[in-house]
């Protein structure tokens, strides 16, 4: 139960079909590349749970070497620069133009561990309960991104107990009562830090820890 024509090319659509508007010709042709474009990937949070587990489900999958990346322009620069530290030394990063069409002779791709809808009619309890994954499935890929990212090989430095918080200044999803939220983490012995603080590469450590 979704809503297809939030998609740019998408012109009309009903139950059983969809008109969408193509390019004459492609704004960019390509021998080879893996995909991992999309609708969230302006969305930090979509890289943790959606776009990053996707490519090292590729990678765990044999994807070679030599296959260049294609995402986005507009993805998170966190995101952008750990996945650059995360890809082989033959590897490179395609930017696809925006709302662009791309045209690849081999395209590479892996399925989504995360079922998340384009844009749900509805944002019920019924609509939720289909949008789970299960942590049994997740945890393979995590256990990979550690081991590439390399934060299995360093000595531990992060705090035993750790509160990621949101700074006030965060407009997009301001936390309520943060102050004494952050007041009761601290009696407790937790050290807060705020994500964006720090790159991707050194959250994933500071969790680790």
């Amino acid at each position: 139960e979704d809503i297809p024509q939030f998609d740019p090319a998408v012109l009309h659509a009903t139950r059983e079909r969809v008109w969408l508007m193509e390019a004459a010709t492609p704004s960019l042709q390509l021998e080879e590349a893996f995909l991992l474009t999309g609708r969230n990937a302006v969305d930090f949070g979509h890289w943790i749970s959606e776009y990053f587990p996707r490519y090292l489900l590729a990678r765990l999958a044999g994807l070679p070497d030599h296959v260049p990346v294609l995402i986005d322009p507009y993805v998170p620069r966190t995101c952008r620069e750990h996945l650059e530290s995360l890809l082989p030394a033959g590897s490179r990063i395609i930017e696809a133009p925006h709302m662009a069409d791309v045209a690849v002779s081999k395209l590479w791709c892996s399925a989504n561990p995360e079922f998340s809808a384009y844009y749900p009619v509805r944002m019920d309890e019924i609509m939720w309960s289909h949008s789970g994954t299960e942590a049994s499935r997740l945890a393979p890929l995590f256990r990979e991104w550690t081991r590439l990212a390399g934060v299995d090989a360093l000595p531990s430095e992060g705090p035993a107990r750790l509160y990621l918080a949101r700074k006030p200044t965060n407009m997009k999803k301001r936390l309520r009562n943060q102050e004494a939220i952050e007041a009761i983490a601290k009696s407790r012995g937790f050290e807060v830090r705020y994500p964006e603080d720090y790159s991707l590469g050194e959250q994933l450590r500071m969790a680790h820890d």
